[in-house]
This record gives structure tokens, sequence and C-alpha cells, in this order.
């Protein structure tokens, strides 16, 4: 619940328990968690990033929306189109140029 955060975490955290509206089973979420994480893991390791990579970008938020990537060494602003061979998001900015193989801290923009 809210409440339950510590006071700086209240206006951007939730909890399972407010979007279920009921209490979860921790140690089932868990165990679901990582037989995804070891299917995923055997995935990579058998060398099949394209599959990872798919199931990412379907996931993820950001595609398609305004965003801002920021690392130690650049700011990027522009609209996230996807996923690279590497795991980086692609950007593409105001001037139509794609920006590739970026990586940093992802906040979105709208």
């Amino acid at each position: 619940m809210p409440g339950d955060f510590p006071e700086e975490l209240r206006a951007k955290a939730i909890s399972l328990r407010s979007v279920l509206g009921e209490k979860l089973d921790r140690n089932a979420l868990a165990r679901q968690i990582l037989e995804h994480l070891e299917i995923a893991y055997d995935t990579l390791v058998a060398g099949d990033f394209e599959w990872i990579r798919r199931e990412w970008t379907a996931m993820t938020l950001t595609i398609g929306r305004w965003v801002e990537v920021a690392n130690q060494r650049q700011r990027i602003e522009g609209v996230a189109q996807g996923v690279d061979e590497n795991g980086c998001l692609i950007v593409r900015k105001e001037n139509g140029l794609d920006q590739v193989g970026i990586r940093g801290d992802v906040v979105l923009k709208e």
C-alpha cells in the first residue's frame, strides 16, 4: 500500500497487492520469476539473443514513446524505436536519425 513506502517513493511506487487487490504468495512469485529467468538464461547461452530481444521489445513500455536516455557522457532525447542486437535502445532523434548503442537511464518524457 502507498503508505507503506518511504515518503520519497510514495508518488512513484506501487505494490502488487494494491494492483491485484489481494495478498500475493511471494514464494510462488519468486518461483515463477526464477523459472522464466532460467529459460531466458538457457536461451541466451544457446546463442539465441534474437528471441530475448523480441521478448524484451514486446514487453517494454518505451517503444514508440518520447524518451530521454542519459549516462555519464551524453543525454539523448527522441522516440524509442526498438532494441538493437546488443540490448541497447535505439532512439530516433528530432532530426530523424537513429541513435544506436545507447546505454543509460531511460526516462519517459510524455
